[in-house]
This record gives C-alpha cells, sequence and structure tokens, in this order.
C-alpha cells in the first residue's frame, strides 16, 4: 500500500520514470506539483501525456485548482482535458496497462515531495499500484476521456474560467 509521508512520492516518480505514456486523471492539479512529477518522465512520455482535470471557477479562485497547467499543457504539447464530473485520482501509463490509484490529487499537499509541501503539511492519502489493469477499467477510464462531459481546454474556455474565478471573492483564514 502506498502511504503519504511514507512511500507515496517515491513511488509516483518511480512509476513515471519508466512510463512510455502517461495519462493522469485529478480533479485538482497545481502547476508545481505537475510540473515536477513531468520532471521525472521521459522525453517520449512527457510528449505523451494527457491530463484532464476539472476547473470549476470556485475551486480556481481557492487555489485548488490551477489555470497555469494550461500554459504546462502548452509548453509539452499535451492535451488538457476538462471534465467537471471526476473525482478519481489515478496515474495511468502505457496505453493504460498499469496504474496508481489513489486519494492524492496531483498538488502540494496531495503527493508531496522534496520541495512541493512540507511532510507536516501533507494530507493523509493512500493508494496502489495496479500492475495489470483489466480492460474493463482500461475501457471505463477512455470512456471518461470520450465522455460528452470532456472537452480540451481552448484559450476561450481558459479566459472564460479566469474571467469567471476573479470575480469570485474567496475568504482566507
Amino acid at each position: 500500500m502506498l502511504r503519504s509521508k511514507d512511500n507515496l512520492y517515491q513511488e509516483i516518480v518511480k512509476f513515471i520514470e519508466d512510463a512510455d505514456d502517461l495519462i493522469i486523471f485529478s480533479p485538482y492539479i497545481t502547476f508545481d506539483a505537475l510540473q515536477y512529477l513531468l520532471s521525472f518522465a521521459s522525453n517520449n512520455a512527457q510528449s505523451n501525456t494527457c491530463v484532464i482535470t476539472t476547473w470549476k471557477p470556485r475551486d480556481v479562485a481557492f487555489g485548488s485548482s490551477d489555470l497555469n497547467v494550461y500554459q504546462l499543457s502548452k509548453t509539452f504539447n499535451f492535451p488538457l482535458y476538462i471534465n467537471n464530473n471526476i473525482h478519481l485520482k489515478v496515474i495511468a501509463k502505457n496505453n493504460l496497462s498499469s496504474c496508481i490509484v489513489s486519494s492524492a490529487n496531483i498538488t502540494g499537499r496531495g503527493i508531496g515531495g522534496s520541495h512541493l509541501e512540507d511532510d507536516a503539511f501533507l494530507n493523509n492519502e493512500m493508494g496502489e499500484i495496479v500492475s495489470e489493469l483489466p480492460i474493463e477499467d482500461q475501457v471505463y477510464l477512455e470512456n471518461i476521456m470520450t465522455s460528452p462531459d470532456a472537452f480540451i481546454v481552448t484559450d476561450e474556455y481558459y479566459e472564460k474560467i479566469k474571467e469567471e474565478s476573479e470575480g469570485i471573492e474567496v475568504k482566507k483564514d
């Protein structure tokens, strides 16, 4: 079992290091956390990455979702999908043949990492590596990407969500 503050981050890095391609599902993704994870991927995996996340204006305003992920998708030239109905956190590789299923979002508090977040501030997360993902689960994940609820982010959508989120007042603790 993978556990935050123990082995979750290290195992995610190892998993990514030998990937030929990556498909990342996470409702909350921050630029720093995704960029750091992708730094461990091969050039081939970086150019064969796909990310599926959520961008709800309130989540963007609060900082749970990060619009700068779109700029990262442009830099690495990978498709960035929005599907506001996902809650799963999955990192799949090699044509969905294996994956990590976890409770951790792709954020500093979720996955951690040496420079992302001090261990004292990490969420308590768990996960598991699925070495051979059954075909029905591969189809399930593919259906999330191809469902009518999923679409690729465009400059227009980015600007729309940016404007909507800037209009939301967030009270800081």
